[in-house]
């Protein structure tokens, strides 16, 4: 009985060991997902009143300072890596990058993968318009 109880305790830890991880990767994705969304809505926004994009490149905490101070974000959003509100000017978890041409007239939105430089998700206003 005994050791019943065990096994099933033991493959129970397995199975959370297993899709726990799985669990928080598609958590992690839903969120910078939406991150990604609502920066490019206010960059958006940004566009239709300056006429340009943000016209150098920046981090996405620094992007974030820009919105925010431009009245294009309300406030910073919660950073999907760190799980708390953007830290601005600078985030020393942010993943997020801007960059533009050198017109200022398209943009692309990086999202970075956890500590590494592999990219995790792209926008930008020429060839990656939606996360589909």
């Amino acid at each position: 009985m005994i050791t019943r109880i065990a096994g099933i305790l033991l493959l129970l830890t397995v199975s959370l060991g297993i899709l726990f991880p799985a669990f928080a990767e598609r958590r992690l994705d839903s969120e910078v997902k939406q991150l990604l969304l609502e920066v490019q809505t206010a960059l958006q926004n940004y566009h239709v009143k300056e006429e340009l994009y943000p016209k150098s490149k920046m981090s996405g905490a620094g992007l974030i300072n820009l919105l925010v101070e431009t009245g294009h974000l309300d406030s910073p959003p919660q950073n999907p890596w760190t799980r708390q509100i953007y830290q601005v000017p600078d985030d020393p978890n942010d993943y997020l990058e801007y960059e533009t041409d050198e017109f200022a007239e398209t943009y692309t939105l990086i999202a970075r993968r956890t500590g590494s430089d592999d990219v995790h998700h792209i926008l930008d206003s020429t060839e990656h318009h939606s996360l589909e």
